[in-house]
């Protein structure tokens, strides 16, 4: 959930976001923005993949050693037509949008820039991307069907298709829509539905978070608390969409911002009848009875870790103050749940 007031629309960008090899463009050379280990280690990822990488741009000039040939933004833009740029938010570019903002300025239009940030972080053990690939592999190996609920972006649909069969994204947000079809478009397994689930089905106001889109939600104290504009949108049940789709998912990663209790409730047929792996988000609080609850119900079925450490998910729960006695409490956490 977003902690501020949105500020300004959310307007989306034009560019490329890659988060598997397949997403760059191997009849193009590729410039990294960005110095020092991270931008290294991209550079052996693509060239590795095929991806010619001829250089690096650095946000200070020509200042660092690096194993390819350093140049200037104005350089990269005056090779018309073929050089794209990679910015990768790491040592020497201070953050995405400035980079971005440089880029633009010296005359690199938008279709020569690509965002790898998604493609770095699935390779890079501390990420959520590189986690919730592990689960998948674990949960189901090569292939499978996979159901990303929140798809956002793309940001967790493009890693997961590099695994599953088929991936189907449910995004209900009409700001970002556009911006998910177009970064996933050139994927043929992946398919794309505009709805939200919950544990109720019909049409439900659904708050837009116009800053950063990541707060938008179907709970009405988000949207209330930030003075957020609510739009309708088609809701259902997770077991009304397997039954309408005539299939049921070998594995669920579930990210709405606060409904994942409800969604998993609008499952439980599908789940206790054919325990697809789940991920999901689990929001922490101090005598949250109803999250122990929850897992206790889920271990049932299923081994349940937290999913970017080796705890188990009930244990952890059931001795959250005295985990954090002496310390603030992170907001919420990732639970991979495996059937037994």
């Amino acid at each position: 959930m977003s902690n501020r007031k949105p500020a300004a629309s959310y307007r989306p960008d034009s560019i490329r976001h890659a988060a598997t090899l397949e997403d760059f463009d191997p009849a193009r050379v590729h410039f990294i923005y960005g110095v020092g280990e991270p931008a290294r280690r991209l550079c052996d990822y693509l060239q590795g993949g095929g991806i010619e990488v001829v250089g690096f741009v650095a946000a200070q000039g020509r200042e660092s050693a690096m194993p390819l040939p350093m140049f200037t933004l104005e350089e990269v833009a005056a090779r018309r037509g073929n050089g794209v740029v990679a910015i990768l938010p790491a040592q020497g570019v201070t953050s995405f949008p400035e980079a971005l903002g440089r880029c633009r300025a010296a005359g690199i239009a938008d279709e020569r820039i690509v965002d790898p940030q998604w493609f770095y972080g699935s390779h890079f053990p501390e990420s959520d991307y590189w986690h919730l690939r592990r689960c998948f592999r674990q949960a189901c190996g090569p292939g499978g069907l996979a159901y990303d609920i929140g798809a956002n972006r793309g940001i967790t649909v493009l890693p997961l298709a590099s695994l599953a069969a088929r991936v189907v994204g449910f995004e209900p947000n009409p700001l970002i829509l556009p911006e998910l079809r177009r970064n996933t478009g050139h994927r043929d397994n992946i398919e794309i539905e505009t709805l939200a689930l919950s544990d109720e089905s019909g049409e439900l106001p659904f708050y837009l978070d116009e800053a950063t889109t990541g707060g938008s939600s179907l709970k009405a104290e988000y949207g209330l608390a930030y003075g957020w504009q609510a739009v309708t949108v088609r809701v259902e049940r997770l077991d009304e969409v397997c039954r309408r789709r005539g299939e049921v998912p070998d594995f669920i990663k579930i990210d709405a911002e606060g409904l994942d209790r409800k969604i998993i409730e609008g499952g439980r047929e599908t789940i206790e009848q054919h325990r697809p792996a789940l991920v999901f988000e689990l929001g922490i609080s101090r005598g949250d009875r109803q999250a122990v609850e929850l897992l206790r119900d889920l271990g049932r079925l299923y081994d349940m870790r937290i999913y970017d450490r080796d705890v188990e998910a009930l244990e952890f729960f059931e001795t959250l103050e005295a985990r954090f006695a002496e310390a603030p409490l992170p907001d919420h956490t990732n639970i991979f749940c495996l059937p037994k």
